[in-house]
């Protein structure tokens, strides 16, 4: 054995414990995931969680609210043995190898997706293991009944144990789970529900034949869990208000949000894990003709695990006019839908905040508070100003800033400063006005 890798492991061991026994005195332990969302918030990834030593593992005892040593015949070695290896819970990452012998409770490192692995590893007829997923998911193809999923979202495989989503069931296609707008409540309420996005469509679980027509309509999501949500709220600047609470977004593509929104827009106490990309703002800016600006509030929420781009994006839809003179939204030129409009042609000309004759003001309030960002993963950055704003920003739009409010927002020790706000893919090549450059600068500011 390399005594220098075992060293590090024994000092890996003794840091995790003096973690979880602080974390314990203001937080109870349900499961053993519990132990390990305390590192996470101390510093923690799933990268630091692997044994410096070739074939050792780190095991948890959730009696004892201990991490363990075990050696490469899954012998306890370190701080001490005086634990049953079957209380131990050790990591699974998705590797058939990660079943060791002796041991029967694991928790996930990560979506336990691979189907081979997950049978070949756990297969037997006498041994009965249980999973913690840790908060992730499970989705693979397995006829295996001797795995207990607890702690997390289970797709498919495995058995259910206790505290796997009771309270939620799981939509299917056809049946309509929403209660209608009223008087009272200004939106179609869909609650306690787990969706598989890529099986059910938005209009089917509101009652409604069209999707872009079910997607206009102001939604509202309560105690929900989303797998697979590329989208699947709408991505147009004409879809209608969105609000989220209590609600669990797994898995996405990493080309697509799972929130985009131009409109009034409030996502609070959620949990977003293995993401592509977030939330996209795809309308921060606002045209004088609304009477009012949007109202958008992100709080406290945890971000965990991104797989491509950012949590959260600041992007503009311009503004043309039409016959009537009136602003009407420039779809085609930016992408955000293929429209052609019947008025002016935009001129591409911009100055003093003007758009062919028409002041822009920022009238939208944008509150980013209470939210816990956990790890980056693989992703580039937690905020990111879009290439339309930084591309095409005059001085007047800067004032945009002033409506973005940052505040008590816990962002872990290992994301960089540098990733809390960053700029988009063009800035490096020249492309962005000065203006676009100070937002994000400015930004930076506010988030720290």
């Amino acid at each position: 054995i390399n005594q220098a890798n075992l060293s590090a492991d024994q000092q890996a061991i003794t840091q995790m414990n003096k973690i979880v026994q602080a974390d314990k005195i203001l937080n109870d332990y349900e499961y053993a995931g519990d132990a390990v969302q305390a590192l996470y918030r101390n510093g923690y990834n799933v990268g630091k969680l692997k044994t410096f030593s070739n074939n050792y593992s780190y095991g948890y005892s959730l009696e004892n609210n201990k991490w363990y040593l075990l050696d490469n015949n899954t012998e306890v070695v370190y701080p001490d043995n005086n634990v049953s290896k079957d209380t131990l819970w050790l990591f699974y990452g998705n590797q058939q190898n990660n079943v060791k012998n002796g041991i029967i409770k694991y928790i996930a490192a990560d979506n336990v997706i691979s189907s081979e692995h997950f049978n070949n590893g756990f297969a037997s007829t006498t041994t009965n293991y249980t999973l913690d997923l840790n908060g992730y998911y499970i989705a693979v193809n397995s006829a295996l009944t001797n795995v207990t999923i607890v702690n997390g979202l289970q797709v498919s495989g495995g058995t259910a144990g206790e505290a796997i989503d009771a309270s939620r069931g799981k939509a299917e296609t056809g049946v309509n789970y929403s209660t209608q707008p009223t008087s009272e409540e200004a939106y179609y309420v869909v609650k306690d529900l787990i969706l598989n996005c890529n099986e059910v469509k938005i209009n089917s679980i509101i009652g409604i034949s069209n999707e872009d027509t079910a997607k206009k309509n102001p939604l509202k999501f309560l105690n929900c869990i989303f797998f697979n949500a590329d989208n699947y709220f709408g991505s147009s600047v004409t879809d209608g208000d969105r609000y989220f609470e209590d609600c669990t977004f797994v898995n996405s593509s990493a080309g697509n949000f799972v929130i985009s929104a131009a409109k009034d827009l409030t996502v609070k106490n959620c949990t977003f894990t293995n993401i592509g990309r977030g939330i996209n703002l795809i309308d921060t800016y606002y045209v004088d003709t609304y009477e009012n600006g949007k109202q958008i509030l992100i709080e406290g929420n945890t971000f965990n695990c991104l797989v491509k781009k950012v949590f959260i994006q600041f992007g503009f839809a311009k503004y043309d006019v039409d016959s009537n003179n009136n602003p009407t939204l420039i779809g085609k030129k930016y992408g955000y839908n293929n429209t052609d409009y019947t008025g002016d042609a935009y001129d591409g000309t911009e100055g003093n905040g003007k758009y062919d004759g028409h002041e822009v003001e920022y009238k939208n309030t944008v509150t980013i508070k209470n939210n816990n960002f956990l790890s980056l993963g693989t992703g580039e950055g937690l905020v990111r100003v879009h290439d339309s704003i930084g591309e095409r920003a005059t001085e007047s739009d800067v004032s945009l800033v002033n409506n973005i409010t940052f505040s008590n927002n816990k962002v872990d020790s290992s994301i960089p400063n540098d990733k809390k706000v960053i700029d988009d893919d063009n800035r490096a090549k020249g492309k962005w006005t000065q203006n676009g450059i100070e937002i994000v600068n400015k930004l930076m500011e506010k988030f720290n």
